[in-house]
């Protein structure tokens, strides 16, 4: 009876994946199943368990939430090359009668989401289409690195931390 309870407990923990490197890897799959303990299906994926974490795959949120968020300081996350997508566009809002650029037209972006929200590093990707592409860090201060930030409202918001901002283009 004991090892059937065992067993059973084995097969309803989350499966985590670590890189070669024993960072904690993070995909799409794994995001809309929880990809550890503390992480509930679907997004946002909540940072738990460990201190770096690496994306193995884009991450394509199609609804009005975050996409990774983390409550504690000392997480790190590289986005490995690929990007985190949310469903806002925006666009070049042209006159019609002069054909000028008259602004940016932006849609479908929910209010208050945040491609990531947390972790004291991001670094190496994309991150889209969201209300905030950034939000502040848990930590008093924060770092990004090598990021793409485009399509979102607010690129980073720093709410009054201090950030280091290096190789970027928001």
């Amino acid at each position: 009876m004991r090892l059937a309870f065992r067993m059973a407990l084995v097969l309803t923990l989350p499966a985590v994946a670590f890189a070669g490197d024993g960072r904690i890897e993070i995909n799409q799959a794994c995001a809309l199943a929880g990809c550890f303990t503390g992480d509930n299906p679907g997004f946002p994926v909540t940072l738990n368990g460990g201190d770096s974490f690496v994306l193995t795959s884009n991450l394509d949120v199609d609804g009005p939430t975050s996409a990774v968020t983390t409550g504690s300081s000392g997480k790190v996350l590289d986005l490995n090359g690929f990007e985190i997508a949310g469903p806002g566009l925006c666009g070049a809002a042209i006159s019609g009668t002069t054909q000028l650029l008259v602004g940016v037209a932006c849609s479908g972006h929910a209010a208050g989401t945040a491609g990531v929200v947390g972790p004291d590093v991001v670094m190496n990707g994309s991150i889209r289409g969201f209300a905030k592409g950034i939000g502040p860090s848990a930590a008093p201060s924060f770092r990004v690195e090598r990021v793409r930030l485009w399509q979102n409202l607010v690129g980073i918001d720093a709410e009054e931390r201090r950030l280091l901002l290096t190789d970027s283009l928001i």
